[in-house]
């Protein structure tokens, strides 16, 4: 942050000037990242500052995107909670005896779930990488 101007990053605006009227202001010269959206700004958008001072930001984009990271997360953790259910299901039909058929049927549940659940998993990070 600029020792000199130390104000401008969170009130000054690349697009928009600067507000102290400093001809060295950090914001304004692209050295400092402004911090939100000056008075002056569209409230739809606002210039990311100095990193990509060419990149702007919906908010409706953004709080697209925060609400489908948080439906994804929610599906990863129904998928991990399907599959502890599934292993803690198992680990208690462990604990008796089982004949041959019991067992075969509980590893093909296993199996179909643990199956459902990586392909879950796939489908979900292709979802976030697009």
């Amino acid at each position: 942050m600029s020792e000199k101007h130390p104000c401008c990053r969170s009130h000054c605006c690349k697009k928009h000037g600067c507000k102290y009227s400093h001809d060295d202001c950090p914001v304004v010269l692209g050295e400092e990242v402004q911090e939100s959206p000056c008075e002056e700004c569209d409230t739809d958008r606002w210039e990311a500052g100095a990193a990509d001072s060419q990149m702007v930001i919906e908010r409706t984009e953004v709080l697209r995107i925060l609400r489908d990271n948080d439906h994804l997360s929610r599906q990863v953790t129904e998928l991990q909670m399907a599959l502890t259910m599934k292993e803690e299901h198992l680990r208690a039909h462990r604990r008796v005896p089982l004949d041959g058929a019991q067992r075969a049927a509980l590893d093909a549940d296993l199996a179909e779930t643990t199956d459902r659940v990586s392909k879950g998993y796939e489908a979900l990070v292709k979802k976030m990488e697009s």
